[in-house]
């Protein structure tokens, strides 16, 4: 509605980014609670955001797009929340590959936001923190057998190396096409 009053695009652009992560949201809480693990899938998003916002990785080029396969990812999530009790020991191992992906290869920026070599830095940073954060917090979880919730921050560090992963092959499919 505003934008039609505002006539400064980088202004437009951010009051359609906020129109998006706030239908995103309010979306993600519906299906939390249709699905029955709003708690869960609060502190999975909780995790997942911050690292995956400094990590970087597979983007598509519409908006549209990626709300669709947010959602469709939510979905998965919540699902593997509610279904899967994932053994403790393949958690571990979620957590290093994961965490071993992200260290090496973030930030993975993409066609419509490259990053400068001191934004990646600072990414970089950023997403080794939060990352540090989140194995702790999955350490001290494990450690006190709360494994539906360390298996939260096992499916984000896997789920954010995995869309690295996606967009570093994207990039490269990319640069084939010329």
């Amino acid at each position: 509605i505003m934008e039609k009053y505002v006539n400064d695009p980088v202004i437009n652009f951010g009051l359609r980014m906020l129109r998006t992560i706030f239908i995103s949201i309010v979306v993600a809480v519906a299906v939390s609670f249709i699905i029955g693990t709003p708690l869960k899938t609060i502190i999975f998003l909780a995790l997942m955001i911050p690292l995956r916002q400094y990590a970087g990785g597979f983007h598509l080029r519409s908006r549209a797009g990626c709300a669709v396969l947010s959602i469709l990812i939510l979905v998965g999530v919540s699902l593997v929340i509610k279904y899967v009790a994932i053994p403790g020991m393949i958690q571990v191992i979620m957590m290093i590959c994961g965490s071993a992906t992200i260290i090496a290869f973030s930030p993975v920026d993409n066609p419509s936001n490259r990053l400068d070599k001191d934004t990646k830095t600072v990414f970089k940073r950023k997403a080794m923190l939060i990352l540090g954060v989140e194995s702790l917090a999955f350490m001290v979880l494990y450690l006190l057998k709360l494994t539906s919730y360390s298996q939260l921050v096992a499916i984000s560090a896997t789920l954010t190396a995995l869309l690295l992963l996606s967009g570093m092959l994207s990039d490269l499919v990319d640069e084939e096409r010329g």
